[in-house]
């Protein structure tokens, strides 16, 4: 897990930003709960707009202050799932290591108490970045899908240790269950979701922060790739198969459907036998697969079906949705699962589905 590249973004913008005058009795301080981030914790003087996904950041005087959420790959999420602590104790010292290393600094003091239960890292160093000598606190808090990160950055001798103290101390843990499990995500528009594949339907999808998308082949049946980059060249290293067998953080792929049909006047799904979503289900079944859900609903005014089930080896993630505009009528979305299947699969899944939902204008009418 690489977190090396995760100050220095920090560092250059402190550099950057034009010096004011810091009164300590006066510093403004802004309490955020992020929905679904899992966390809560009070900022110093004025949040920055429009961060990058998962980071939360405010300048107060000449000081730094930072949130990062990060997922966690399916390796180290292992290692907290089964609570392997020597591992995460290396595991840490690795995390950070890499944020010292990153400013070529010297480590001052760090220890390794759980924070809330989880496993967690708490240090402070010194290093230079542009000629600068530079000052750094952080937290490192590691829970069963994400990571988070805390730091106080600022040029040496020019944080307040109240303020550091007050920051660092203001973290908490909302267990909201999302976050912890699964990360953040954003929300992508249907035209993005399928790749601008098939005509756009005014629904919307909520999507992991980290996952980007690629089309795959050169038709609507194949669809469009969501997941980090290393998954989807993985998967696209041989377009005509994809591997999706040894995935680090899951992928969600859409695309036409091309043997279930959706029936516009009922909204019931058939595999074009006759046979209904019964027949879906026996055919499915039929196959030695074991049914862990299989619900029939209405998203974001749309039929819906949702399939989870087991199968040697594996769990497949399915969902139809009707009435779209395709020759099937119906789209198809499938999760294909990380390398070791756990309870942050089934999280993911259930989130994806859960953030699908009319568009803005689209609810208003």
């Amino acid at each position: 897990m690489d977190v090396t590249s995760l100050i220095a973004p920090a560092l250059a913008l402190l550099l950057q930003a034009p010096a004011t005058t810091q009164h300590g009795e006066d510093t403004r301080w802004t309490r955020i709960e992020p929905k679904d981030a899992g966390f809560a914790i009070e900022l110093p003087g004025t949040p920055t707009p429009n961060p990058p996904a998962g980071e939360y950041t405010s300048l107060s005087g000449t000081c730094y202050f930072l949130v990062q959420v990060t997922p966690l790959d399916v390796f180290a999420r292992e290692l907290v799932t089964k609570g392997d602590r020597q591992a995460i104790a290396k595991l840490l010292e690795s995390m950070r290591d890499g944020s010292v290393g990153n400013i070529k600094g010297t480590l001052h003091d760090s220890s390794s108490e759980p924070f809330d239960g989880h496993p967690s890292s708490r240090f402070t160093f010194a290093g230079e970045m542009q000629n600068t000598p530079m000052e750094v606190s952080q937290r490192i808090v590691l829970t069963e899908g994400v990571y988070y990160l805390v730091a106080a950055v600022g040029a040496k001798g020019t944080q307040r240790k109240a303020d550091v103290d007050r920051f660092l101390g203001s973290f908490r843990l909302v267990h909201s269950g999302i976050a912890a499990a699964v990360g953040m995500f954003r929300t992508v528009i249907y035209s993005d979701a399928v790749c601008a594949r098939v005509p756009p339907v005014p629904i919307t999808f909520d999507i992991p922060t980290d996952f980007i998308s690629r089309a795959t082949g050169t038709s609507s049946e194949a669809g469009c790739l969501w997941g980090v980059e290393e998954d989807l060249d993985r998967v696209l290293k041989r377009p005509d198969e994809g591997d999706f067998t040894t995935l680090r953080r899951g992928v969600i792929r859409a695309r036409m459907s091309t043997n279930v049909i959706c029936n516009d006047q009922t909204g019931v799904f058939d595999q074009m036998d006759g046979t209904g979503e019964a027949g879906i289900r026996r055919a499915l079944e039929n196959t030695g697969a074991k049914v862990i859900v299989w619900k029939k609903q209405t998203l974001a005014g749309l039929p819906a079906l949702q399939i989870v089930a087991d199968v040697p080896g594996s769990r497949v993630y399915m969902l139809y949705l009707g009435k779209v505009h395709s020759v099937s009528n119906t789209l198809l979305v499938n999760y294909y699962h990380s390398i070791k299947r756990n309870a942050a699969d089934d999280a993911l899944w259930t989130r994806f589905v859960a953030g699908i939902k009319k568009t803005e204008e689209a609810a208003r009418h």
